[in-house]
C-alpha cells in the first residue's frame, strides 16, 4: 500500500494496510483556496501517482453537492480530478467527504477555525442557519476498508451520514465544552441539503458503524474537550 500526503487523512491510514491499493491524500486542503499554482500542484501529483500500478483511492468533496459552493474554484478543481480519477481505471474510487473531524493542526478546517475563534475570542461572521454534515476520521477509514476489502466496484461514493446539524449547533456546543462564549454577528446564510448515502446507510444497517442522533455531540466531546487553541 502507499499513502500520498501527510496530514489528517493519510495519517489515520498509516495503521492499514491495504495490498496493491494508492491512498491519495494530498493536495488542496483549504476550501477557500484560489490560488492557481497550488491546484496544478495537486493535479500533477495525481497524475504521477495514477500512472502506478494497482487501484488509487482519492478523496473529493461533497461540497459538490452544495448550490452555495459548486462554482467556487475548489470545487471545480476536485471535480476535475475526479474525472481524471474514474476516466483513468475503472477499479478507481473516488470518496466525496463531508466535514472530516480528528485531531488536526490544520486552521482551515471549520471545527479548528470556530474552535480557535472562541478559545482567542476572535470575531467571525456566522451563518447561523448553515447546515454542516461531519464524520468521525475514524469512521472514514472504517468505510473506506469496506470498500477495499469487500472488493466493492470502482466508481463514486458518498461517505455523508445522515445526522447533519447547524453551524449554530456546533458553536453551542463548542462554546460549553470550552467555557466561553463565541465572539460572532450573524449574517444571512443558505442551508444546505446533503444527500443520504446508500453506501453508509447500508453499513449501519449491517452494523458496522454506529451514527445515533447523538453523533455530532459525540465527535465534537470526543476532539474538542481539552482544545486550547493553536
Amino acid at each position: 500500500m502507499k499513502i500520498v500526503g501527510n496530514g489528517l487523512l493519510a495519517n489515520a491510514f498509516l495503521s492499514q494496510d491495504y495490498k496493491d491499493v494508492t491512498i491519495f491524500a494530498s493536495g488542496v486542503s483549504n476550501s477557500l483556496e484560489t490560488n492557481k499554482a497550488k491546484f496544478l500542484r495537486e493535479s500533477d501529483l495525481l497524475q504521477e501517482i495514477l500512472e502506478l500500478n494497482g487501484q488509487l483511492i482519492y478523496f473529493s468533496t461533497a461540497s459538490i453537492y452544495s448550490e452555495n459552493t459548486i462554482k467556487t474554484a475548489y470545487v471545480q478543481h476536485k471535480l476535475k480530478m475526479e474525472e481524471i480519477v474514474l476516466e483513468k481505471s475503472s477499479h478507481n474510487i473516488v470518496i466525496r467527504l463531508p466535514q472530516v473531524v480528528g485531531e488536526s493542526s490544520n486552521p482551515h478546517t471549520l471545527l479548528n477555525f470556530l474552535a480557535n475563534s472562541i478559545v482567542f475570542n476572535r470575531h467571525y461572521y456566522l451563518q447561523s442557519s448553515a447546515v454542516k454534515n461531519l464524520i468521525d476520521i475514524e469512521h472514514v477509514v472504517e468505510l473506506t476498508s469496506i470498500l477495499i476489502q469487500k472488493n466493492c466496484s470502482g466508481g463514486l461514493y458518498n461517505f455523508c451520514v445522515p445526522v447533519s446539524c447547524k453551524v449554530g449547533e456546533i458553536v453551542n456546543t463548542l462554546e460549553l465544552l470550552l467555557e466561553k462564549k463565541s465572539n460572532h454577528s450573524i449574517v444571512n446564510g443558505d442551508i444546505d441539503h446533503f444527500p443520504v448515502s446508500n453506501f453508509v446507510t447500508k453499513c449501519i444497517q449491517d452494523g458496522v458503524v454506529s451514527i445515533p442522533n447523538s453523533y455530532v455531540n459525540k465527535i465534537l466531546r470526543k476532539y474538542y474537550s481539552c482544545f486550547r487553541g493553536f
